[in-house]
């Protein structure tokens, strides 16, 4: 018997006449590809109201299925209105009874393609969009890592899964091959064919439900027992955040309640469709239509720094063809299957050790381009500084000023600092601007194995008189409190241009490495921090991969704009304006 869709129904002309319903059915169209949406819930879904605007004027153009194994606590009609016509048993991680059961009906609706979803989880991109990602082509998604994966911590953890289990069940290494043994996201969508190998199978769905939370390797072990692992693209679907904190030598993934008003920024991926975990009183409604409203079509631009900038700019500049500019920092996931050509910024992996003070140290290691650093103060100490010398301690990961003291040397003798820091030489004999400290905000790129200057930059003015002797902080450091800052566009033969032409060519060499990883479509743009002495020789303090340009609207005008407009058209058009090849 074909299973009638729910949402077939005319939810609009839906009446109640007594005790009965009547139902007016809309003409189906069989040829539509349709997405099934397999709810697998406790009872009520979160955050009911997202789903059902995002829902809302689709449901033709799918289907919807919810298990709940406590249904007698449902309280909210739209969960009442498409449950299907079973419970069945489940456990933490066990719930593939349930998942071939909603296939076996996925697969009589003709379902084009089937999202396992939680009863936490929200969509994080409007419907059209999410629906053309998983029409665009025939493979499902299914985030598993590798053996040959660079993720060590994630192997371990499989491998141990894997040992545990074998203790756990009686002859499992006899059935279960370790070289079809994964760890993978439960959060998968699957395509016909993928369902039909999970719905057909009866003996391997039996052995993982004994193991420690199946949902993470069982899919996987079939596809890769039936030599099907083509029919998916590894990548990640539903967003979970679990970079916390473990308890009780146990990982959970972050819920989410009163979201920073940053975090919600993790969602910006094009791939993330969906996002999880959120509780029923959190807050993340405020932030839909910010999100939506990036992918109301489909994007040429997407970002998740620089929001003013490229909100301006995505309508301004011209990229032709099927391609996608992508400004996403701290992203490692930098496939998109619904596009032809991905430029996008070099992974964090790569780009960490600017951020990491202590590493960048290391790896400029030339006191002709930034000043000495120490890790403590006894090695500090071991040389004959000046006890009136001023020094630095530095976060290593800090930015914007934020944790950095001003100490003397011998001040330093009494203070031990965290392996977080480092110490790093202060420099006093500065250029100064009407008598403040300044700091010159300079850019370069990297990209397709060259490096670039930019000749535009920003001057940083300190807000108090400056004394090279002070320990204050707001005539030292500053922070981002600077009392003005002032664009300058630089003449190439200026000598402040070459000045950091020739120091740019010295951090050159020592990012060789860096810029040999970039090629055609990955780049990486750096804000550096530079001081210029009163011989007019320029040192470079702090480097910063995708800097965040958040300024004001004069700045953003004079500077902000054009230089990401620039970097745009010399990354995707091979167009250069105000930039220089460095060699």
């Amino acid at each position: 018997m074909r299973v009638m869709p729910v949402v077939a129904r005319d939810r609009e002309n839906d009446k109640i006449n007594n005790s009965f319903k009547i139902i007016n059915y809309k003409l189906i169209n069989y040829n539509m590809k349709k997405l099934g949406f397999c709810f697998l819930c406790q009872s009520d879904i979160h955050q009911l109201t997202l789903w059902e605007n995002f829902f809302n004027h689709n449901y033709e153009k799918c289907n919807i299925y919810i298990h709940c194994y406590e249904k007698d606590k449902i309280t909210q009609e739209f969960v009442k209105k498409n449950l299907i016509d079973k419970t069945l048993p489940s456990g933490w991680g066990d719930i593939y009874d349930i998942v071939q059961y909603v296939m076996k009906l996925s697969l009589q609706n003709n379902d084009y393609k089937l999202v396992l979803i939680s009863e936490s989880t929200l969509p994080v991109k409007p419907f059209n969009y999410v629906y053309d990602y998983l029409i665009h082509d025939t493979k499902g998604f299914l985030n598993y890592t590798p053996h040959d994966s660079s993720n060590k911590e994630t192997l371990e953890i499989q491998n141990k899964r894997y040992e545990l289990n074998s203790n756990k069940i009686i002859n499992f290494k006899k059935q279960i091959d370790p070289k079809h043994w994964y760890f993978h996201e439960a959060w998968v969508i699957f395509n016909q064919e993928m369902m039909k190998i999970i719905s057909s199978d009866t003996k391997y769905v039996n052995i993982f439900r004994d193991c420690f939370c199946p949902d993470e390797n069982y899919v996987i072990f079939m596809y890769s027992l039936t030599d099907k692992m083509d029919l998916f693209h590894n990548l990640k679907t539903t967003y979970t955040n679990w970079n916390t904190e473990s308890s009780n030598g146990k990982k959970h993934p972050q819920e989410y309640n009163i979201l920073d008003k940053k975090k919600y920024k993790d969602f910006v991926n094009p791939n993330y469709l969906f996002a999880r975990k959120f509780t029923k009183e959190s807050d993340i409604g405020e932030y839909i239509p910010e999100l939506y409203s990036l992918y109301n079509t489909k994007p040429k631009i997407v970002w998740n720094r620089c929001n003013v900038i490229f909100k301006i700019i995505s309508d301004q500049i011209i990229l032709k063809g099927n391609i996608l500019f992508s400004y996403l920092s701290n992203n490692e996931i930098n496939d998109y299957p619904i596009y032809d050509k991905i430029y996008h910024l070099l992974d964090s992996s790569i780009t960490n050790q600017l951020n990491d003070k202590l590493k960048m140290g290391y790896l400029l290691d030339n006191e002709k381009i930034t000043p000495k650093i120490y890790t403590s103060s006894e090695e500090l100490v071991k040389t004959d500084y000046d006890d009136n010398k001023i020094w630095f301690i530095k976060y290593i990961h800090g930015s914007r000023g934020r944790h950095i003291m001003c100490k003397t040397t011998d001040q330093l003798r009494s203070i031990e600092i965290s392996p977080r820091f480092i110490i790093q030489e202060g420099i006093t004999d500065l250029d100064l601007y009407e008598g403040y400290k300044y700091v010159l905000r300079v850019f370069t790129l990297i990209h397709k194995k060259q490096f670039y200057l930019y000749r535009g930059l920003k001057k940083r003015v300190h807000g108090e008189k400056y004394d090279k002797n002070s320990l204050d902080y707001s005539a030292q450091v500053c922070g981002c409190h600077y009392s003005e800052r002032i664009t300058i566009y630089l003449e190439t033969n200026g000598e402040l241009y070459q000045k950091l032409k020739n120091h740019s060519l010295l951090v050159k060499d020592k990012l060789n490495d860096m810029i040999d990883q970039s090629d055609e479509y990955r780049y990486l743009l750096i804000g550096n921090d530079y001081l210029v002495k009163e011989n007019k020789e320029v040192i470079l303090i702090e480097m910063n991969p995708y800097p965040d340009l958040v300024n004001s609207d004069d700045i953003d005008e004079k500077i902000n704009i054009p230089l990401m407009k620039d970097t745009i058209n010399l990354v995707v058009n091979n167009e250069i304006h105000n930039y220089e090849s460095l060699t």
